[in-house]
């Protein structure tokens, strides 16, 4: 499974990332390949459209739990519902290692679970999180 990274500012081509990494134009582009994925990158400027990418990916079941980074900073909002802006592939693979290794410890059938579950497994996922309000 590859780590995708979503370039919504400009034309992206899925053959143009790197080693286990595709690379997409949008959030559609991505979901209609029908691959599965490691983590996600969301590449833009524009802090609406990121937003819109990042709610849809976090309340997907099939993607919720997995890392989610942002390519720069774009809010408290959008930072509280990623997993950070990594300061090189290192740093994002290090934090995806973290995950994974506590994602391996979860049941399979959380996914199956309700919403409040659901959050739950985030949060177990990423102890270092915590939930705090967030000016709108």
């Amino acid at each position: 499974m590859p780590f995708v990274h979503l370039i919504l500012d400009r034309e992206a081509s899925p053959d143009g990332g790197g080693k286990d990494e595709v690379v997409y134009p949008s959030l559609e582009a991505f979901r209609s390949a029908g691959i599965p994925a490691t983590g996600f990158m969301v590449d833009t400027r524009d802090a609406q459209h990121a937003e819109a990418v990042v709610q849809a990916l976090r309340t997907d079941p099939a993607t919720y739990l997995l890392p989610l980074f942002l390519s720069r900073e774009l809010g408290p909002r959008l930072a509280a519902l990623c997993d950070g802006i990594p300061s090189g592939q290192q740093a994002r693979d290090d934090r995806m290692q973290r995950l994974r290794h506590r994602m391996q410890k979860l049941a399979p059938e959380v996914e199956r679970q309700d919403q409040d579950f659901r959050l739950l497994a985030y949060l177990y996922c990423r102890p270092e999180t915590f939930l705090a309000p967030i000016e709108d």
